[in-house]
Formats: structure tokens, sequence, C-alpha cells
């Protein structure tokens, strides 16, 4: 049996609770209605509240099932986690109300700048995070962090009027290719830009104001109009079999194989063209260079070697040997001071001529073929031809066969050698004078001179007389035997 104090102590709660509101009568609401004043704070408790309309200022509840709407004030928000949409630096929830009019949804939270998040401010939507999609549609999206698709196992896809990468559709196709290498490919059958994962392939024209490439291959005409140009700058290179180039300014040019100019190359003053050869003297090769208004040249070794042809602006020079002939036996030797003519038969000769002809001279070598000419042997000759009694100087030899003439038309001294005899001659107006043979001394006759028979002289018998002059007078001296 409950005591009396149980009792007192019940019937002073009830006044309490009744004073409270907790037992709530009849009001202003009309029926089926309760209002907030006839209930005490937090004294409902139930499994389960059934009712077609629940306005409450702050309501705790387990599981909540709205089979209408869910009216939240102006002032209101649904949160979770929470205080604020802006200004709760410190938490992630969950946060959907009203600022001044304006819709905002904040899930996640804003502890710091890539703190992961689904922010509508009212106006843009941001997502900082990763987002998966099956499928879906977007009118337009800014992308400031990292946009992916698929993974190493899955294709992932952006795709317009294109269904997939090798199609000639006209459009756009980005995929993943799961094969690790991604894919590009925009525009048409006919004009397009594609990346097969190592390589980029154009079809069509490519204008561009600036740019750098590491490696270009081109399959059909690179053409550039009005001041366009490539700029090549370190170590970079055209490489092509064939370079077809209207006009170009080159720091400098290295050809692997043959260049052909329609036109002409254009070499700055400081600039040169060369191969092997490092400068002017130095490095074997050959170098061609403006050398800032004294043009120079040189092939073969370097100037400190024995064997290259230069022109160092002034005079031509050359070391080794000067070849000529189809088999190149006729040559001029530069390593000694002397020349060489030599051939197989026939008449191997060194001429010097005037441009009239008129004046020459000539170094001759034959052979025994051209013998009945009866210049078999070496022979120099200098003569002055197309008039009468002109200087010559001849010499011929052939073995032990030899002469040597000096004169002026049909005067002339020669001196000669047959065999092992020397003999020399002097001729006067074609008429000899006198013949040295071994020690004899010969002069020509002159019998009957002046009308004056010879007498004889000690036993001898006059032979003839011996022209001189004395003192410019002409006399002749006689001569017996």
């Amino acid at each position: 049996m409950v005591s009396e104090r149980q009792q007192l102590n019940d019937v002073v709660q009830f006044m309490n609770d009744f004073l409270a509101g907790a037992y709530p009568q009849r009001s202003a609401l009309g029926p089926g209605a309760l209002q907030k004043n006839f209930f005490k704070s937090k004294s409902i408790t139930s499994g389960m509240i059934d009712v077609s309309n629940l306005e409450a200022v702050s309501t705790k509840t387990g599981n909540l099932t709205v089979d209408g709407n869910v009216t939240v004030g102006t002032g209101g928000a649904i949160k979770s986690g929470l205080t604020d949409y802006s200004t709760d630096l410190s938490n992630k929830g969950y946060w959907l109300g009203l600022v001044a009019g304006v819709p905002k949804l904040l899930i996640g939270g804003r502890l710091t700048s890539t703190t992961p998040r689904i922010d509508w401010d009212g106006s843009a939507l941001e997502i900082i995070g990763s987002i998966k999609a099956e499928s879906g549609y977007l009118k337009s999206l800014n992308v400031y962090g990292t946009l992916t698709l698929g993974n190493s196992t899955t294709d992932g896809a952006i795709a317009a009027g294109k269904t997939s990468y090798a199609s000639t559709t006209s459009g756009f196709y980005f995929d993943y290719n799961s094969g690790g290498s991604p894919r590009v490919n925009i525009g048409s059958a006919t004009a397009y830009i594609q990346w097969s994962g190592t390589g980029l392939t154009v079809k069509g024209t490519i204008n561009a104001d600036a740019g750098y490439l590491d490696t270009l291959s081109i399959s059909g005409t690179l053409s550039f109009s009005g001041a366009g140009k490539i700029n090549l700058p370190g170590g970079g290179s055209i490489q092509s079999g064939a370079l077809d180039i209207n006009s170009a300014t080159l720091a400098s040019v290295t050809v692997d194989g043959q260049m052909v100019v329609g036109n002409e190359i254009l070499v700055g003053t400081s600039g040169y063209i060369h191969s092997g050869a490092t400068s002017y003297s130095s490095g074997t090769g050959w170098i061609l260079e403006y050398n800032g208004g004294t043009p120079r040249f040189r092939v073969g070794t370097a100037t400190s070697g024995s064997n290259y042809l230069a022109f160092d602006g002034t005079n031509i020079e050359m070391r080794g040997k000067l070849k000529w002939g189809a088999t190149g036996a006729n040559y001029l030797d530069s390593t000694s001071s002397h020349w060489e003519l030599t051939a197989g038969a026939g008449i191997q000769f060194l001429e010097f001529r005037n441009g009239s002809a008129s004046r020459y001279s000539m170094v001759a070598a034959t052979y025994d073929t051209v013998a009945s000419s009866g210049y078999d042997g070496t022979a120099i000759y200098v003569q002055t031809t197309g008039a009468t009694n002109n200087p010559f100087l001849s010499a011929y030899t052939f073995n032990t066969t030899g002469w040597a003439t000096i004169g002026v038309g049909s005067t002339y001294i020669r001196a000669e050698r047959v065999g092992a005899t020397d003999s020399a001659y002097i001729y006067i107006n074609g008429t000899e004078y006198a013949t040295f043979t071994g020690s004899i001394v010969k002069l020509a006759q002159k019998v009957n001179f002046a009308g004056v028979t010879g007498v004889g002289l000690g036993g001898m018998t006059l032979q003839g007389y011996m022209p001189a002059q004395l003192n410019g007078v002409n006399v002749w001296f006689p001569y017996y035997a």
C-alpha cells in the first residue's frame, strides 16, 4: 500500500504539472488541436506521434517520417554537425537553409580550403573532392582541380559527335584507354588532330603565332605565310630528306645529305660555310668565309699540313700536286722546285702564248712514237712569230744527243752533242762562218777578196778570210793552211 507521504507527493506533482500545462484543456485552436501554452516543456514522451500538422520551435526525435511537407522558417535551417553556413570553420556536417532569403547548402566543412565539400551559395556549385558518375548531363562545368575519368581498369571518355577514338564522324573523343595510353581525336575524316598515346598527327593547316615543339614529323608540306618562321633555340634541329625553303635566316645549319639551292645562299659578314674545317687555318675539310671583307677559301688539310688549296684573300696557295689529264698522270708538284710532265706516248708540252699567239714559249717532251717528227726527246723553244728576223731560243736533248740554239732570224749560235762528239756553229744570215768540232776550229773560206790573189806564206796556202771589225771598220784577216 502506498504511504500517505507518497500520495501527498503525487498530489503536489499533479498540481504542478497541471499548472505547467501537462494536461491540456480546450483552447482557441479548436477541437483536435494542441497549443504550446498547455504543454510542459519536454513533457511529451511517446514511441510514435501521429499528427496531421506539427509546428515546433525545436523538436528532438528518433526516426521522423513526414508524409507531407517539412517547412523551415526564413531564419531556420536543417543541419547536423555544422552550426552555420559560412562562419563555422571548425566542424563538419551539413547545413541547409536560407541566408538573407537566399537558399544555401553546405555538406562537408570549411576547416581548410581543401576540405572536401559540396557548396551551393545560391548561384554556383563548388565541389571539392572527387565526382564519380555513371552518366549525366552538364550545361557548363568549371573544374579548378582535377577531373578524373575512369581508372587503370575502366575506360572513361569525354565525347561529342564521336562514339570512339577511331570514329571519323565530326566531333571529339578523349579517353583514358585502359591500355595505359590516353588518346585524343578531334575533327572529321578529312581534317583532324589525333594523339595516339605516343605521337601527334595533324591533318589540315596549323596557324600559330608562337610555340615549342620537341620533335615534329611532317609527311606533307609545312608552309609559312607573311612573317611566319620557325625558331630553333638551343640544340633544336630540322631533319628532312627534302627541305624547300624560299627564305631563311640561320645562325648555323648542318646538312647531312644534299642541299640544292635554286637561288642563293646569303651568309653574314661574320659567317661561313664549312665541313670538317673549324676555321680558315684549322681542321681538315673545307671552308668558305667572307672574313669581314677579305673572303677566303681553303680545301684539304690545315694550313700547317702538306695537302691543301687555299685563297687567302690575295694569293692562291697550294700544297701537294696539281694533276690533270684522263688518268691524272700529268701534274704539278708543289713540294719541289720543278714541274713534271708524265704521260704515255705522244708530245707532252707546257706552252705559253699571248692573246694572238704571236709570241710563245714551250717546254716539250716527246717519245719514240713520234720520232719521225724530228722531236724525239725533250725540247725548250722560245720564239716570236709573224715577222722576219725575230729572236729565238731553242734547246733539245734525247739520250746522248742534244743541241741548244740562240739567235735572231737566220743568224745564230748553235752548240750540239751527237754521241760522244761536241760541236758548235756560228751562222750569219744563213751562212756558216765557223765550226768548232772537238779541238778544231773551222772558219768559212773567203777567196779573191777585193781582187787580191792569195799569196803563199811560209809554204802555206791562203784558205780564206775571217771578217772582223776594228774601231768600227770592217776588216778581213786571211788565214792559211
